[in-house]
């Protein structure tokens, strides 16, 4: 089964994993909506490990046992979670709570998608990301498991 992948920089793509993060901020909006594969990038940028030291990444990554950069997995699939709705940033942003607002980029002009039914894998499954959406291979032995979301 082949779904729609989203490549993230981490910390984001961890902190939608395990479901702290609720909306993806982008420069583009799409007209997808279904199961979407969070993918996290294979590198860190300077400037995204030092949010590991500040709020509220630091705490709320040290609770779900991710504080140092070898605690996240990174080239990898880390959770399948459905694109249900695209919103412009100015249209939601007064309705958000603070960790939302920090955890995206809700300046005007760019989208925010809402990700529900997150489902974050049992172990990360490593692959190639890309820029805009992709198609990932979901495997066989995850689509049981995922069903919820793939349905």
């Amino acid at each position: 089964m082949r779904i729609k992948a989203a490549t993230l920089w981490d910390p984001w793509g961890t902190l939608v994993a395990l479901e702290e993060k609720l909306y993806e901020t982008r420069s583009w909006a799409t007209n997808y909506r279904g199961p979407l594969a969070i993918h996290v990038a294979r590198r860190w940028k300077i400037d995204q490990f030092e949010l590991l030291r500040c709020e509220p990444f630091r705490s709320v990554l040290a609770k779900h046992g991710f504080s140092k950069r070898d605690d996240f997995p990174l080239g990898c699939v880390v959770a399948v979670v459905n694109l249900t709705a695209v919103y412009r940033t100015e249209d939601m942003r007064a309705s958000l709570g603070e960790q939302e607002l920090a955890f995206g980029n809700y300046s005007n002009g760019r989208y925010a998608w809402e990700l529900t039914s997150v489902r974050r894998l049992p172990e990360p499954v490593p692959a190639r990301g890309a820029q805009q959406l992709w198609w990932w291979d979901v495997p066989d032995r995850l689509v049981g498991e995922l069903s919820l979301v793939l349905d």
